[in-house]
Order: structure tokens, then sequence, then C-alpha cells
């Protein structure tokens, strides 16, 4: 599925920390998130959209784990794996994307 760019002036884009390779979109009139790039030399160009901005007739993929489960606003009861601080979560999100590439 591609992803189309916002048009002009409907989001502004940032870099809010490390790692640069990463541009977070935000609305520009209401100010939620609204789009992230990340782009690697050693990965796919990956456009991420949050799952609230999507029409309901997109069909999301499952979910398969919890990132940055330290910062979350209420405790997940499943049985997926919950990944906890910078490194680990990186690392988890590496590993679910390409095992995504791998088998589509």
């Amino acid at each position: 599925m591609s992803v189309e760019k916002p048009a002009s002036g409907t989001v502004a884009f940032d870099t809010y920390k490390p790692p640069p390779n990463v541009q977070r979109g935000k609305c520009t009139r209401c100010g939620k998130p609204a789009i992230e790039v990340f782009q690697s030399p050693l990965m796919p160009k990956l456009t991420m959209v949050p799952s609230d901005v999507h029409n309901t007739e997109v069909r999301q993929a499952d979910p398969v784990a919890h990132i940055f489960y330290e910062k979350r606003v209420a405790d997940v009861h499943d049985t997926l794996p919950k990944h906890s601080g910078f490194l680990a979560s990186q690392l988890a999100f590496g590993k679910y994307l390409m095992a995504a590439q791998l088998f589509n």
C-alpha cells in the first residue's frame, strides 16, 4: 500500500529527539501526530500513520508486540511481547519489520 504525502501546509515535520532519521509530522490545525517517516541505510523507507487517522475501510495489520511499553498510559492485558526502553523497543521494531518484509 502506498501512502500519499499530506497536502502542503497541513503537516509540520520536525525531529523531536534522536535518531535524526525519523521525521515526525503533526497536524498544523490540531497538533495531533499525523505521519512519521523512517529512513535508514540498511532498511526500506517506512511511513507510519497513526491508526486513528485511517479511514475505516483500510485494513490494519494485527499487532505483534508493544514497544516503548514504559510510556504506556494504561496496562495492556494480552499475551503480546512488551518491550521497554529505547534500545529494546528499536531492536524489537527492527526484528518485526524485517520479518514482515521477508514473509510478505
